[in-house]
């Protein structure tokens, strides 16, 4: 489906849908990103330093990601 330019797939689609169906699902998304980026965290701990930066670059990944799935709910981080 194209929506202004935009393709969403069907997966996007039923995710969008599951959020504005049950709110507690896109919550819910948002704490596994959140423990995941704590586990990369402690995990990464007393590493060398390529892994120190290979886990700062994920980690920084994973919060982009979850900033821009927190709009769908209109959080802002």
């Amino acid at each position: 489906m194209n929506i202004e330019g935009i393709n969403l797939t069907p997966g996007m689609i039923t995710e969008i849908k599951s959020w504005q169906q049950d709110p507690e699902a896109l919550r819910s998304t948002l704490d596994v990103l959140d423990k995941s980026i704590s586990v990369i965290a402690t995990g990464s701990i007393g590493c060398d330093d390529n892994q120190a930066r290979e886990a700062l670059s994920i980690i920084a990944d994973l919060c982009i990601i979850k900033s821009k799935i927190a709009l769908f709910e209109g959080i802002k981080y």
